[in-house]
């Protein structure tokens, strides 16, 4: 399958998680170089991991934009999901 960018509606709901560092989140997703590969990415994600102290939520929401971004795999919504204020 080839890489695709994340639509918006997906970088939202990875960024808008619980305990999920938003802006970290959508700088990552957004400016990721497809074509350099998922296991190029999941390393600059982890040595930016290390290097800027991401948490859990924060990592495992970039590694999950990676999967999906490379995988083809689709964000379904979920019931719980909400938008904060003023994102549309």
């Amino acid at each position: 399958m080839a890489a695709r960018e994340l639509t918006n509606y997906e970088i939202d709901f990875l960024s808008h998680r619980k305990g999920v560092e938003t802006t970290v989140v959508e700088n990552f997703l957004t400016t990721m170089p497809l074509e350099i590969g998922p296991i190029h990415n999941r390393a600059n994600a982890f040595k930016k991991m290390a290097l800027y102290k991401w948490n859990k939520p924060t990592f495992d929401a970039v590694l999950l934009g990676i999967d999906i971004a490379f995988t083809g795999k689709v964000v379904r919504p979920l019931k719980k999901y909400k938008l904060e204020k003023g994102v549309a």
